[in-house]
């Protein structure tokens, strides 16, 4: 009997939850709350295993979203929350389960799937078939404290109903064009911004005409005194520069500001006097049903509330 013939592989349900969280532990040596588990494996995070003995040895999670993708309306998965536990390294189970796991996504409709993956799991998803686009790095620049601007209004959550569909309805028309980007749904930024524990973000919005223009979510990363944009967007460059001036009038005390630079915004945050740092992880992206890469030509927008299951 060989080693792959001794794994079951499956999906599981929330019943199973869990056994999944426990084999996490074992894997990433951690430990995290009980608030935080809940909201990362929710009831519409895809979970699945390698089974052998009866235990869990291994797991993925594909989490839905609405996106748009080559110019139309999309449903893709987020590959989150990957491992295998110690004992059950360097039998290929990570590149198996990944494609059973893609396998069933597909059948569940969802017809791109993407990650963020670091150097050392790129091998592995290179044997999925997974694309990998050029390396993702951040943008970042000194603050400037004397900036000041009235026109952006900031709140925290909880957002109002109001809010939350007016972010869907500039996401939606910011995205019309792009190849790559992720629908700000409702659902989207209540669970990904106000229901996530343990996490505060700043809210910008720029009116004019009661339409929202333009939104941004700020977050700041005590630890390093920087404040991070979790996702900004708007329907024209003018917009976008307010609310990126904005943000550097925050009552918080960071002293660097930095946003990833697959924001389709990129050039505006480099004509700013943004820098590009160092990268350590890439844009993957895979065809569910085929097991095949994907090259994006054209305007992409990925920002770190795109990616940050945990």
């Amino acid at each position: 009997m060989s080693n792959l013939e001794k794994y079951n592989y499956i999906r599981l349900g929330i019943s199973k939850c869990g056994a999944f969280i426990s084999a996490w532990e074992t894997a990433f040596e951690r430990q995290l709350s009980r608030a935080l588990y809940n909201w990362i494996f929710d009831e519409y995070n895809y979970m699945y295993a390698a089974v052998c003995d009866g235990k869990i040895v291994a797991g993925l999670c594909i989490y839905p979203l609405d996106a748009v993708v080559n110019l139309n309306s999309s449903r893709v998965g987020l590959a989150n929350n990957g491992f295998v536990v110690p004992s059950h390294r360097g039998k290929n189970l990570f590149v198996t389960l990944s494609k059973f796991a893609l396998n069933d996504a597909a059948k569940n409709g969802l017809s791109l799937a993407y990650g963020i993956s670091n150097k050392q799991a790129l091998p592995g998803h290179k044997k999925v078939g997974w694309s990998v686009l050029p390396p993702l790095k951040f943008v970042e620049k000194q603050r400037v404290v004397d900036v000041v601007n009235n026109t952006v209004q900031w709140s925290q959550a909880p957002l109002s109903g109001i809010q939350r569909a007016d972010i869907e309805a500039c996401s939606r028309k910011s995205s019309l064009h792009r190849q790559f980007s992720i629908l700000k749904t409702t659902r989207f930024t209540y669970w990904r911004y106000e229901a996530r524990p343990e996490e505060r973000y700043w809210f910008g919005f720029k009116y004019q005409d009661n339409i929202l223009r333009g939104y941004c979510i700020c977050k700041y990363f005590s630890e390093k005194k920087c404040l991070h944009f979790m996702d900004i967007d708007g329907d024209c460059s003018d917009v976008v520069m307010i609310l990126m001036a904005s943000a550097q009038s925050l009552d918080l005390p960071f002293e660097r500001l930095n946003a990833w630079s697959l924001t389709a915004h990129c050039q505006l945050f480099l004509d700013q006097g943004y820098k590009e740092m160092a990268a350590d992880h890439s844009f993957i992206l895979i065809q569910p049903s085929e097991l095949r890469g994907v090259d994006v030509v054209g305007e992409v927008n990925l920002v770190l509330g795109d990616n940050d299951v945990f």
